[in-house]
């Protein structure tokens, strides 16, 4: 008869074995993603404009970029076939305030199809979906559905709101 701590180490180590070419990719990747310090040293493939906003359409490598930055995400959760994400990217994306807001986050297109796991793991529930979080991870405002260009600013204003008092808690 078979130990029962025999057997979980048996199954840990089948376990590991499956995983480690997934292991190896993902250390593969850390380390491209470690050189990304700025929107240049993104690779090209990898960024996407919608409206007038560019957007680095893999969540690690936006993440870890507004991590290096300290620079606030702006996240946009979407799907190819999600026509209100469609027409938010043509209107709220393209309208100049909005433009100019930008500049202060570090913009990540999540695609809901490419990308199901890190929308499960920020709650996505609905497309679009816009969440804020800031350079170390804390969620700032979050909104759903479409938003119009007030709608956006409004929301964009409230998350820099909240991230400068996060900060100032943090400083006391």
């Amino acid at each position: 008869m078979v130990s029962s701590a025999h057997r979980h180490r048996s199954l840990a180590t089948r376990i590991v074995w499956r995983l480690l070419p997934l292991l190896a990719m993902i250390g593969c990747q850390q380390s491209d993603i470690d050189s990304v310090r700025s929107l240049a040293d993104v690779d090209q493939q990898l960024l996407v404009e919608r409206g007038g906003l560019q957007f680095v359409a893999d969540s690690k490598v936006g993440l870890h970029l507004a991590a290096k930055q300290k620079t606030p995400c702006l996240m946009f959760f979407t799907a190819e076939w999600c026509t209100f994400c469609h027409q938010m990217e043509a209107t709220a994306f393209a309208d100049p305030a909005i433009t100019q807001l930008a500049e202060q986050f570090v913009c990540v297109l999540i695609d809901a199809d490419r990308e199901p796991a890190v929308c499960q793991q920020f709650d996505v529930r609905g497309y679009p979906t816009v969440q804020f979080v800031s350079s170390d991870g804390r969620q700032l405002h979050s909104l759903v559905g479409k938003q119009s260009p007030t709608q956006l600013a409004s929301g964009m204003q409230a998350a820099l709101e909240r991230l400068a008092w996060l900060d100032q808690g943090v400083t006391r």
